[in-house]
Formats: structure tokens, sequence, C-alpha cells
């Protein structure tokens, strides 16, 4: 069997590739031992952003034109991909109301890079969710790079899998040790990342070293510079947690103020350990998120049309018993009409029920439901539906509404997704409460609306 034939039967295999400073580092597993390949990237200068996507995009085609040429490469894989410093530009994005409506935000975000230098043609820019009030952290890959990797994969025989940030895969490694973490230095052999956040990834800042690795007193002193200049740097936690990226010239000592996070298990650098444990994760700073298996799409797609089915079978077996329930209720009606014909004249109150049930069996609650239906980026579920009068208009029904949402964020965007919903009419909040009996806190919250049918 040549050797075509052989990696022609090889299974899908991750395929790690890191790109650095100066070189392209893949690593993947062939018959349970470790492989792995450097190819040499030329030397990126600290240039403007206007200058770096040019050098970037000749760097890529010409690396990757070398990776097609290696040997002993696996022919079924899944190409995984993580920029290092310096082929990424982070930046903060303020908090503005814009952000809570998705045209606005992308128009507000495109303003703030156009304004930080940013030369939107040749970068992909991506933003993260945030909490309401709270600024944002913007990332931009290079284009060059993206299109050489696409064009690379696409003539390798690679499946398309996870494209992020060394920056995205550091925070989430520390907040799996230590579940707090808010300021975070990532120590590299060149290039040092100082991150920050609440809860959720907010800034990150990258310095860059002339020669060695610096040490804990530079990086220490770093970190004052940057709680200095920065106002949401200066909270309540004095203390600063590290991770090593590179191999040192030296072992990390603890200090007074920094803590060094222990290294995660596994073989080889620490990157491709910490991508090869997220590789199924999915991050909204992701320039590509990990498709699903074709079994999971199957299985999805079969689970959401049998859902459907048992709802729609629910609902009509409601009905035909709402249905049997008017049918006896008509009949008794026309009995006691026939025998007491003077009585249904002096009970108004009988005929305004039956015309009720009528107009509520009538009522296209299917058409209301699809209105409600919030989009698939706010986080709501409906709990509660009750349906009461309106006099305002002719047809026009008061709606009440208990949901539950994730955030705040989630409970504002929903309200202004139904504001401009064609059908209904203003839409109010009477109620709302942060739920604490669960493992999470939700938001609970009751709106009140007009539908007209």
């Amino acid at each position: 069997m040549s050797q075509a034939e052989s990696r022609r039967r090889q299974a899908h295999c991750p395929l790690l590739l890191a790109v650095r400073r100066q070189e392209l580092a893949l690593a993947w597993s062939e018959d349970g031992q470790a492989r792995s390949l450097h190819i040499p990237l030329p030397v990126v200068e600290q240039s403007s952003c206007g200058d770096r996507p040019s050098l970037q995009a000749q760097a890529a085609r010409d690396a990757l034109q070398a990776l097609s040429q290696a040997q002993g490469l696996p022919a079924r894989a899944t190409l995984h991909v993580v920029f290092e410093p310096p082929w990424l530009l982070h930046m903060t994005v303020p908090w503005s109301a814009q952000l809570l409506s998705s045209a606005q935000a992308d128009a507000y975000v495109n303003r703030c890079a156009i304004e930080a230098g940013w030369d939107l043609g040749r970068w992909q820019l991506h933003v993260d969710d945030a909490p309401y009030g709270q600024p944002r952290l913007a990332i931009a890959y290079p284009l060059g790079w993206i299109e050489a990797l696409r064009a690379s994969a696409q003539a390798q025989g690679w499946l398309p899998g996870r494209m992020t940030g060394l920056s995205v895969l550091a925070w989430r490694e520390a907040r799996r040790q230590t579940g707090a973490v808010r300021q975070l230095v990532l120590a590299g052999e060149r290039d040092t990342l100082f991150l920050a956040g609440p809860n959720h990834l907010e800034s990150v800042h990258a310095v860059s070293a002339l020669r060695a690795p610096p040490r804990e007193e530079d990086l220490l002193k770093q970190w004052q510079r940057l709680r200095w200049r920065q106002p949401s740097w200066t909270d309540g936690d004095t203390r600063l947690h590290g991770l090593l990226a590179g191999a040192q010239a030296e072992p990390p000592v603890a200090r007074e103020r920094l803590d060094w996070l222990p290294a995660a298990p596994g073989e080889g650098p620490a990157v491709f350990r910490w991508l090869r444990a997220g590789l199924q994760e999915r991050s909204a700073l992701d320039a590509r998120s990990p498709a699903p298996r074709g079994a999971l799409l199957h299985g999805l797609a079969l689970a959401a049309v049998l859902s459907l089915g048992l709802v729609m079978l629910l609902a009509a077996h409601r009905l035909h018993g709402k249905e049997s329930v008017l049918a006896g209720q008509t009949a008794q009606m026309g009995l006691r009409s026939d025998a007491q014909p003077q009585l249904q004249k002096q009970d108004p109150k009988a005929a305004e029920a039956l015309a009720a049930v009528r107009r509520q069996l009538r009522a296209p609650y299917s058409d209301l439901l699809a209105v409600l239906l919030p989009p698939r980026d706010i986080d709501v579920a409906l709990l509660d539906l009750e349906f009461g009068h309106s006099f305002a208009a002719p047809g026009a029904r008061k709606v009440k509404l208990q949901l539950e949402g994730r955030t705040a964020l989630d409970m504002t965007r929903y309200m202004a997704y139904l504001d401009h919903r064609g059908p209904l009419g203003a839409v109010v909040l009477t109620q709302h409460a942060l739920r604490q009996d669960k493992a999470e806190e939700r938001y609970r919250f009751t709106l009140e609306l007009t539908w007209q049918r």
C-alpha cells in the first residue's frame, strides 16, 4: 500500500497550529506518538497597524507554501489554529446604549476600531458579549492569515476547526484553575500579555521584550504602570496571577503580589495543551468556532422535528377537548333555550361567557407565539402567558408575560425586540427580580403588552 493510500485511510485527527512571532508550530498524534513540525517565519517588526497586514499576508503565503511541501503531515485532520502576539490586535470597547441593538452595535464597534487606527479591510473584527453597562473586548485577526489558512486547508483536504487567540485560551485556563481571577499576566519568551476583567475578559495589553524573557520584578513594574493608567485595573484585587506561555530561562519565583498558576497537565507547549483542552468550546472572540459533527447535527434536527410534532399533537388534543366541552355546553344551552326561551334573554352573562370561549378558540395563538419567539442571540425563556381584555381598540387584548433571562442585558434586548414587532403595542415592564435559588443567578421579569389580532 502506497503512502498516499495509507494517509487517505487515516481518521480525522486534531492538527494544532500555533502562529507565533517567528515560526509556525504544528503538533499532532500519529500511531499514539506525538509529532511536531516547526516552520520559521520572517521577523515582524512593531510597525503601525496599517503596515502590518501586508507583511502578515506575505508571511502567511510563504510559510503555508513551505507547510504544503512538508512530509509526514496527516491527510485527514481537523485544523485548529491559535494566534499569538504580535499577530493580534486587542481593544476595549466602551459601554454605549448602541450595543443593545445589533445593527447599531456593529456600526459603533467599527467606529471605535477606526478611531483606534485599525484598517477593517485587512482585519477581521470580533467582539465579546458582556453584562449590561460594562465594556467589551474586541480582537482583530489578520485577514491575510485567515484567507491563506483557509486555502491551505482546502488544498490539503483538512477540515476547519477552532481559530482563536492566545489571550482567549489563557483567560479560560486561569478561570478554570482559580475560578475568580481578575488580573493575569501571560509571560512568553518575547511577548507578555496583561489581561483583566471582573468576570469576562475586558482588557488586554501586550508588551514585547527586546531580548530575554522579562523577570518577575519587570512584570510587577509593568503591571503597576497599567494600574496607574487604567481605572478598571485599580479594583480591590491587589494580587496578580501568572501563567507561563513559553520556555523561561529561569524557573518563576513567587513574589509577594505575584502568584504563578501551575502548568496544565500534558505534553508539549502550554498553548497546545490549552488549545487541546478547548477544541469543542466556543467563544464570541473566536475567528472561527468548531462546527458540530454530522451525527450531532442529524440528532439535533431529529430532536427538533420530534419536539415540534409532540407540541402540535398536544395542542391538537387540547383543542379537541375544548371543542367537545363547547359542543356539550352549546347543546345544553340549546335545550334550555327551547324549554325556557325567556331565560336566555334574562341571562346575558351566559351568552357573554360563551362568546368569550368562542373568541378564545378562534384566536390565532400560533401567530402570537411566533411574534413572541426571541431570536437565537437573546437568552430568554417564557414561563407563563395570561390574557386579559383591552378596551383601547376593537380586537385588541392585553397579554401578560412572565419570563426568565440569563442576564439583565437579555431582558432589555428582548423588550427592545418586542417594541419593533408589528402586531404588538407598547411593552411595559411591571416587575423584575434577580432569582438566586439556582446555582447561577437569572433575571425573572414580567411584561404587559397589547396584542392586535
